[in-house]
């Protein structure tokens, strides 16, 4: 069993009756493989900006970065590629 198909049963469990009415199954698995992107950004962010980047300016001998730019370049690509990737195999499959 590949990732994909336990993420999403995983979310199928909580397709329960009040949601079964209101959307389909593909438009339930797309809106909780957003929030659940949109969590991992979260989290990630304040990981890397407390302790990774450690709220210190960065140096890059041409300019300067401030530690919440530093923060969003880390964790852009990271999340970007996570939510097509839960999209892709997850939501439209």
């Amino acid at each position: 069993m590949k990732i994909a198909d336990v993420i999403g049963r995983t979310i199928d469990l909580f397709y329960i009756p009040p949601f079964t009415r209101l959307v389909s199954r593909e438009t339930f698995r797309y809106g909780a493989c957003g929030v659940a992107n949109m969590a991992l950004d979260l989290v990630l962010y304040y990981l890397i900006y407390h302790y990774v980047v450690a709220e210190r300016f960065i140096n890059l001998s041409v300019v300067v970065m401030s530690p919440h730019i530093a923060s969003l370049c880390v964790v852009f690509p990271i999340t970007f590629f996570n939510g097509f990737w839960l999209n892709r195999n997850v939501a439209f499959r």
